[in-house]
C-alpha cells in the first residue's frame, strides 16, 4: 500500500511538472505569447504562483550558482542603465530573470528532497510531446506530397522545419539527456523505448538542416563519451585496443566506420545544398560583422542588452533583407550587450555549473552517473551548438529549458547546505513589480492597434497618447502615432494632421535612429508641408539605412524630378531599376516626359529583357521574375522554380500539369513573398480556364490586393508585425509607411491582371463590380 501511494504521489508530480513545462515550453515562451498581454497576464500569475510556492515552502539552500547568477543579474542591470536604449535591454533582462526563476524554482524541488528521477521523466515525456508535433508537422507535408499523386515517393526538393535552429537546440538537449538515460536502464522495454526516441530526436534534427545544431549535437556526443570513457570504461577500453590488433575485429569496425561515414556525408551534402544555406562562415558574416563593429566600439561593458539589433540595422538594408535580432553567437551577444565583464559573467556560470556536473559523475555505477552523463552532453551541445546561433533565441524557451537541466545537478549537491538564500526573493522583488508595469503600460497600446485596425482613427490616438503618457521611452508609440495622423489626414483632408504627424515622426527618430521607414515617412511629410531641406535630409538618410530598398530610392527620386534637380532624380530612377528591373515596365514612367525618356533609354539598351516582357505580356509565363530572380528559378526547393514550370504547362493549355506544379511549389520551401502572389494569381487563371469565374474571381482579388497593397517586403507581406514584435516586444500597426508616400509603380503586367478580373466579372454579370475593377484599370493605365 505504501509502494501504491508513493507511486501515485510520483505519478502526480510528474503531472504537475509537466503542465507547468508544456505551459512555459509551449505556450508561455513563444514568440507571440512574449508580445500578446493577454498570454503575458496568464504567465505573469503561473510565475508568481511558482515564486510564492518557493519561498512558502522551498528550503532555499545556498548554491554554487548564486553568486554567479548574481553577478550576472548585477551586470545586466548595470549595462542597462548605462546601455544604448535602456527601454529595450530591461525587457530582454526580463526574460533571462524568468529563466533564472525557474531554475530556482527546480533547485528547490531537488532540495525539498524530490527524487530526479521525476523530473527526468518529465523532461523526457515534453520532449517526447514536442516531437510529434514536429513529426506532425512534416506528415502532414509529406502527405500533401503523396495527394500530388506524381508516382515518386520521394520529393526532388528537401524538407525543413519551421524555426529550425530553435527546434534543433531543443533537440539536442532532449537527445543527449535521453541517451543518459539509455546507457542506465536494464530493462528491454525502456531501452527501446529510449532508442526510439533518439532516433525520433535524430531524424527532426536532420529536418531542421542546422548545421550549427549538427555541430553541436557532435560536439554534445564528443564530451558525452570522453566522460563515458574517462569515468567508467578507461581499464575496459585498454583491453579492448589490445583485441583491435587482430584482423577479424579491426577489419569489421573499419567497414562500418566507412560506411557510417559515407551515408552521413551524403546526408550532410543533401541539406548542405538547401536552398537556404551559403557557406557556413559566409553566411555567418552579416550577422557577425555588425556584432564586432559594436564590441570594438564598448568593449568592456558593452552598448546594453538586446543593442545588437541597431547595429545590424546600421549596416544592412531592411528592407529587403530579413531583420535579424541576434548575432547568431551567445559569445558575441554577450560581448555586444555587456561587454567584457557580461562575458565573464556567462562563462562564470559555466563554469560553476559544470563543476555541480562533475560531481554527480563519482560513482559510475549509480543512477546520478549517468543523470550527470546525459546533461554534461546536453549543456555541451547548447555552448557548441551557441557559436553559430543565438540558442537563447528570440524565442527564449531554449534557454529556459537547459536551465531545468542544470537545476538538477544545482539542488541535489546543495541539498545539504545549511546556509539561506536570498537570491529568490531578490528576483522575484526585481521581476514581477516590472512584468505587472509592463502589462500596464502596454494595455492602451495594444488597444489602440485593435482600434486602428477597425479603422477608429481618433480612438487609437487617443489610447496612444495614453500609452505615450505610461510609457514615454518607447520609440514604437510615436512611430504608431506619426502613421495614425498620416492616415487620418489622408481621410479627412485637414492638413493640420500632418503636422501632428510630423512631430510624432520626429520623437520617433530621436529615440532610434536605426529605422529606414520612419525616416521615410517623415521625409515625405515634410514634402508636403513643403520644408524641402529637411524633406531631402530624411529622404537621403532612408535610402542610407536602407541601400537595398526600391521604395526608398522611387521616393527620392520623384522628389528630386519634382523639384527639378533631374540629374539627381535620374541616379535614383537608376537605382531603382537597378534593384528591381520590372518596374521599368510600367504606366508611370510616362507620367512625365523626363521619365519617359528615361524608360526609352534603358529598354532600348537592356532589348532582351524588354523582349521577354513582351511576351510576358500577351501569356502567363512570369519570365520576368525568372529573370530578376534566376537563382531562384533554377532551384528545384523553391516555389519560383515550379511556378516558372507551371506557367509554361498553362501556356501549352496543360492546366492539370499546371496545377501540379503550383501545388508542389507550395510545398518547396518559400523564399520571398512575390512568388506566392504570383502562384496565387495563376491559380485564379487556372480557375477561369476551366470556367470557374466565381473561384477565379475570389483567388484573383487576393493577388491583386497584394499587389496594390504591398507591406515592408512587397507584395503579400502587408501585416507582418516585424519590427515592433522583433525589437520593442509590442503588437504594431500592419502598416510601415503611411498613404502619402509614392507607392512602388504597378507593372503593365498587373494592370492586364485587373482587366481580366473585371472580364470574369463580365461572366457572371456582376456590371457593378466589373466597372470597379475598370475604374482602378483605367486609372493606372493613365
Amino acid at each position: 500500500m505504501n509502494v501504491d501511494r508513493k507511486m501515485l504521489q510520483d505519478y502526480l508530480k510528474i503531472s504537475g511538472v509537466v503542465a507547468i513545462m508544456v505551459y512555459l515550453l509551449f505556450y508561455a515562451g513563444t514568440k507571440f505569447n512574449l508580445i500578446d498581454l493577454n498570454a503575458l497576464t496568464k504567465t505573469t500569475i503561473i510565475l508568481a504562483l511558482l515564486w510564492i510556492a518557493t519561498l512558502t515552502f522551498g528550503k532555499m539552500r545556498n548554491t554554487a550558482l548564486d553568486l554567479p547568477a548574481a553577478f550576472a543579474i548585477g551586470v545586466m542591470l548595470f549595462t542597462s542603465i548605462l546601455g544604448d536604449l535602456p527601454r529595450q535591454a530591461f525587457v530582454e533582462v526580463g526574460y533571462i530573470f524568468i529563466a533564472i526563476l525557474i531554475f530556482i524554482f527546480v533547485v528547490v524541488l531537488m532540495q525539498r528532497g524530490w527524487d530526479p528521477k521525476i523530473i527526468s521523466k518529465s523532461i523526457l515525456i515534453i520532449g517526447g510531446v514536442f516531437m510529434i508535433l514536429a513529426w506532425m508537422e512534416f506528415l502532414a507535408w509529406y502527405f500533401g506530397w503523396l495527394r500530388l499523386d506524381t508516382g515518386k515517393i520521394i520529393p526532388p526538393f528537401s524538407y525543413r522545419l519551421p524555426s529550425p535552429n530553435f527546434i534543433c537546440v531543443m533537440m539536442n538537449v532532449w537527445i543527449l539527456f535521453a541517451l543518459g538515460h539509455l546507457f542506465y536502464v536494464k530493462e528491454k522495454f525502456p531501452r527501446i523505448l529510449l532508442s526510439a526516441y533518439i532516433l525520433s530526436g535524430l531524424g527532426i534534427i536532420y529536418l531542421t538542416s542546422s548545421r550549427g545544431g549538427w555541430i553541436g549535437l557532435a560536439g554534445g556526443l564528443l564530451f558525452f563519451a570522453f566522460f563515458y570513457v574517462y569515468k567508467k570504461q578507461f581499464g575496459k577500453l585498454k583491453l579492448s585496443l589490445n583485441k583491435l590488433k587482430q584482423p577479424k575485429y579491426w577489419i569489421p569496425i573499419v567497414i562500418l566506420i566507412a560506411i557510417m561515414i559515407i551515408v552521413v556525408a551524403m546526408l550532410l551534402l543533401r541539406t548542405e545544398a538547401h536552398p537556404t544555406h551559403g557557406p557556413i562562415f559566409q553566411s555567418r558574416n552579416i550577422l557577425w560583422g555588425p556584432a564586432f563593429k559594436a564590441i570594438t566600439g564598448s568593449p568592456i561593458i558593452g552598448h546594453g542588452p538586446y543593442a545588437y539589433i541597431y547595429y545590424y540595422l546600421s549596416g544592412n538594408s531592411v528592407p529587403p533583407g530579413q531583420l535579424f535580432d541576434y548575432a547568431h553567437n551567445i559569445y558575441f551577444d554577450a560581448l555586444v550587450s555587456s561587454g567584457i565583464i557580461g562575458l565573464a559573467a556567462l562563462l562564470w556560470i559555466i563554469i560553476a555549473g559544470v563543476k555541480q556536473l562533475l560531481k554527480l559523475l563519482q560513482d559510475s555505477e549509480s543512477y546520478l552517473f549517468y543523470l550527470g552523463l546525459g546533461i554534461i552532453g546536453s549543456f555541451s551541445a547548447f555552448l557548441i551548438h551557441g557559436l553559430f546561433d543565438s540558442v537563447h533565441h528570440t524565442v527564449p524557451v531554449s534557454l529556459w529549458n537547459i536551465c531545468i537541466l542544470l537545476a538538477i545537478p544545482v539542488g541535489l549537491v546543495s541539498r545539504n547546505n545549511q546556509k539561506r538564500n536570498y537570491l529568490p526573493l531578490l528576483l522575484g522583488i526585481l521581476l514581477f513589480p516590472a512584468m505587472i508595469w509592463y502589462i500596464y503600460a502596454g494595455s492602451p497600446f495594444e488597444k489602440a492597434v485593435y482600434s486602428a485596425e477597425n479603422n477608429q482613427l481618433l480612438q487609437a490616438i487617443d489610447l496612444m497618447q495614453i500609452a505615450e503618457q505610461r510609457d514615454p521611452a518607447l520609440p514604437l508609440i510615436p512611430q504608431q502615432m506619426g502613421i495614425l495622423y498620416a492616415q487620418l489626414a489622408e481621410e479627412s483632408g485637414n492638413k493640420s494632421y500632418l503636422e501632428d504627424a510630423k512631430t510624432a515622426f520626429e520623437k520617433a527618430i530621436e529615440q532610434d535612429q536605426s529605422w529606414a521607414a520612419t525616416y521615410l515617412n517623415l521625409g515625405v511629410i515634410y514634402d508636403a508641408l513643403g520644408e524641402n531641406t529637411l524633406a531631402e535630409t530624411s529622404l537621403r538618410k532612408s535610402v542610407e539605412l536602407a541601400p537595398r530598398g526600391v521604395l526608398f530610392y522611387w521616393n527620392l527620386g520623384i522628389f528630386y524630378e519634382e523639384h527639378e534637380r533631374y540629374a539627381e532624380a535620374a541616379k535614383a530612377y537608376e537605382s531603382c531599376i537597378a534593384l528591381d528591373q520590372r518596374i521599368i515596365f510600367s504606366n508611370t514612367w510616362k507620367a512625365s516626359q523626363f521619365r519617359n525618356e528615361l524608360a526609352d533609354t534603358w529598354k532600348s539598351d537592356n532589348s532582351d529583357i524588354t523582349k521577354a516582357f513582351d511576351e510576358q505580356l500577351s501569356e502567363t509565363t512570369n519570365t520576368m521574375l525568372a529573370i530578376q530572380y534566376p537563382e531562384h528559378a533554377k532551384k528545384d526547393s523553391l516555389t519560383l522554380y515550379y511556378l516558372v514550370k507551371a506557367s509554361k504547362q498553362f501556356r501549352e493549355n496543360n492546366l492539370d500539369r499546371a496545377q501540379k506544379f503550383l501545388d508542389m511549389g507550395q510545398l518547396a520551401y518559400l523564399n520571398f513573398t512575390e512568388s506566392n502572389v504570383q502562384t496565387v494569381w495563376l491559380w485564379a487563371e487556372i480557375d477561369a480556364a476551366n470556367g470557374e469565374y466565381e473561384n477565379a474571381i475570389t483567388t484573383g482579388e487576393l493577388a491583386i490586393t497584394a499587389v496594390l497593397q504591398p507591406g515592408l517586403y512587397g507584395p503579400g507581406s502587408y501585416g507582418q508585425h516585424i519590427y515592433g514584435a522583433n525589437v520593442y516586444r509590442r503588437q504594431e500597426l500592419p502598416d510601415y509607411f503611411i498613404p502619402q508616400i509614392n507607392e512602388m509603380p504597378i507593372t503593365l503586367e498587373w494592370v492586364q491582371r485587373i482587366q481580366k478580373i473585371s472580364e470574369w466579372y463580365e461572366e457572371t454579370g456582376n456590371n457593378e463590380k466589373q466597372q470597379y475593377w475598370l475604374e482602378i484599370e483605367n486609372a493606372l493605365s493613365e
